[in-house]
């Protein structure tokens, strides 16, 4: 039974688990962060200002259901996991033990054979009701990340359209972009050096787990500047708080406050309007990574139906002779395709149970699920300027 063999490998690995999820916290802090940014009231609004409008506003009511339908849904995915492979292996565990071990002693034995067969066609079937609930997961990511990438993409030229008349000032607006990216890559960089490497461990799932982005429109209403954060409380607070007073995130703000203050009245409206750009931007490139990331556990759950199928083939084919030692090789095959999915499930349940949360502008944390964010009520840390620190 040389198709028993791709069982072994066809599991998820903790990293996969992990990449998906830290991909889905990085669209949600994106989210996160549209949803607290109100467009900004300009002194002298560029022509095409209406229309920056227009494109703006279906990416926040966007953000919006994600916060309230699509996040929880999609944070169940490590439960499903569990429910589903263990279903599927106390199958394996009782029938399919029981019936190869049938084989191995009486390898002609029909019923026996017959039973395996319909076991594992029972298996295939609670893989593509999983597999259903992944479908479901892609076409609302994929919804979404269509939605943002056609709408990032018309903010993104309005922009453009805008920067183009700044003048003198546009090399000024162009280098402080240049901060602003570098500021967003910092924090994020900075984010993932303070996870920990042991990535069985639960404390360092939670550490890992902690979403936190710039929202970086300087010199607008509501967030202006500033971190905001998403994850677990308390945990997301303090790394929230070392991110925002490293010296290096404050010289950066330093830069950005210089440019800005170089840069005409009447320009201003224009580094603005950048920085909402930039914004949509970076959720929809986050998206993207979740969409990938999630294709990767799909993937699995296709290849392990794919190869419990070809195992039911061969032995719904009376023309193919099967012998002991075979069936032997199967069992074994099909037991260590257990042992590898039970560590899986240990993973998952140390990820099923965090209480993904978000903090509302007073500071109190909610958990996704009871209470889920709206328009314009997170909590944002100012970044400070260096020189504002002692």
């Amino acid at each position: 039974m040389k198709n028993s063999a791709r069982l072994v490998a066809l599991q998820p690995t903790p990293q996969q688990l992990t990449d998906y999820a830290n991909a889905l916290i990085v669209v949600n802090s994106y989210t996160y962060a549209v949803e607290n940014q109100q467009l900004p009231t300009l002194n002298a609004p560029p022509t095409n200002y209406a229309d920056f409008i227009s494109a703006f506003n279906p990416v926040k009511s966007s953000a919006i259901n994600w916060s309230e339908t699509i996040f929880p849904s999609i944070t169940t995915l490590p439960a499903h996991i569990i429910n589903y492979a263990g279903s599927l292996f106390n199958l394996e565990e009782t029938l399919v033990t029981g019936y190869l071990n049938i084989l191995i002693n009486d390898p002609g034995n029909v019923a026996a054979r017959n039973g395996l067969v319909a076991t594992l066609t029972n298996m295939q079937q609670t893989i593509q009701a999983e597999l259903n609930f992944v479908t479901d997961i892609q076409s609302n990511l994929t919804a979404f990340t269509t939605d943002t990438q056609t709408a990032g993409q018309t903010l993104q030229q309005l922009a453009q359209q805008a920067l183009s008349m700044a003048g003198a000032d546009k090399t000024t607006i162009q280098s402080l972009n240049s901060q602003i990216i570098r500021l967003n890559n910092d924090v994020a960089n900075a984010q993932q050096l303070l996870t920990v490497s042991e990535i069985g461990l639960a404390a360092s799932i939670f550490v890992g787990l902690i979403g936190l982005v710039v929202c970086m429109v300087p010199g607008a209403q509501g967030i202006g500047v500033g971190i905001i954060i998403f994850g677990i409380a308390g945990l997301g607070a303090s790394i929230a708080g070392t991110v925002v007073f490293s010296k290096e995130v404050q010289d950066l703000q330093n830069s950005i406050n210089s440019l800005q203050g170089q840069v005409s009245g009447i320009n201003q409206d224009i580094i603005q309007l950048q920085g909402v750009s930039g914004q949509i931007n970076a959720l929809q490139a986050a998206s993207v990574q979740a969409v990938q990331a999630l294709s990767t556990i799909s993937g699995m759950w296709s290849q392990l139906d794919a190869a419990i199928g070809a195992v039911a083939a061969e032995l719904d084919d009376v023309n193919n002779d099967i012998t002991s030692e075979q069936f032997k090789q199967a069992l074994s095959d099909f037991q260590a395709a257990e042992a590898n999915w039970t560590d899986v499930i240990t993973f998952a349940t140390s990820l099923a149970n965090i209480n993904y949360s978000w903090q509302d502008s007073s500071g109190t944390w909610h958990h996704y699920g009871t209470q889920n964010p709206a328009a314009d009520n997170g909590q944002v840390t100012a970044i400070p300027s260096s020189q504002a620190v002692a």
